[in-house]
């Protein structure tokens, strides 16, 4: 017989998902592991992009370091209410077997549907009649939909923080520099820091960049 719910009083409680999750983590975590990195690599999820060097067994060992933390997480936390500070932990458990990276969109867009993926099929396995599976299946929902309005809050405000981060170097470099400044990432091959002199040193205005990476690098001669 399937768990007793855990809490049935509050109104945004998630009464019944909690205890499959356990249930999960006791009696499937391997198999949810193996799920999660196959649809990882079925939908191209762009993080894995940074770990092409690492061999099958690692893989696997990050998939279930990976699976453990999300899952910890999805068993702690009994409300959607709760999910503002151990989201900053768990986005921070998912990426530390990774490295430094920095996720981007689509990591945040897919890694919900492909949690959910994951977590199908290991219902069938789960005790309980249709009606429990169906409640638990609207809950898993409702969790996720929590976790991809904060990824996608959290990631808009990364945004914004960088933005304002990168106004205020382009002040300080303004008001310190006689000449232009020119910062460009090497690594992401893309311009970082454009300082509004370089536009009128080379005659051109900055509706001529228009976003384009490749602007001022097809201004250089071959040879040079």
């Amino acid at each position: 017989m399937a768990a007793t719910p855990d809490n049935e009083d509050s109104p945004n409680a998630v009464v019944y998902f909690p205890a499959f999750v356990r249930f999960v983590m006791d009696k499937c975590l391997q198999d949810y592991a193996r799920l999660q990195l196959e649809f990882s690599r079925t939908m191209k999820l762009p993080v894995l992009q940074s770990l092409g060097d690492v061999p099958e067994a690692g893989m696997i060992d990050i998939s279930l370091k990976t699976a453990a933390a999300f899952l910890n997480h999805l068993a702690a936390n009994k409300t959607t209410g709760h999910l503002e500070n151990p989201l900053r932990e768990l986005r921070r458990d998912l990426l530390s077997p990774v490295g430094k990276y920095e996720p981007v969109m689509d990591d945040l867009l897919l890694v919900t549907i492909i949690w959910k993926k994951s977590l199908l099929p290991l219902l069938q396995k789960y005790p309980g009649d249709a009606d429990l599976h169906g409640k638990i299946l609207e809950e898993l929902d409702q969790v996720l939909l929590t976790y991809s309005r904060a990824f996608a809050n959290g990631y808009v405000q990364t945004v914004r923080d960088r933005l304002r981060e990168e106004n205020l170097v382009k002040e300080k470099l303004s008001a310190t520099s006689p000449g232009f400044y020119y910062v460009y990432d090497i690594m992401e091959k893309k311009q970082v820091v454009i300082s509004d002199k370089l536009f009128a040193y080379l005659g051109y205005g900055p509706e001529a960049y228009k976003g384009d990476d490749g602007f001022f690098t097809s201004l250089v001669h071959p040879d040079d």
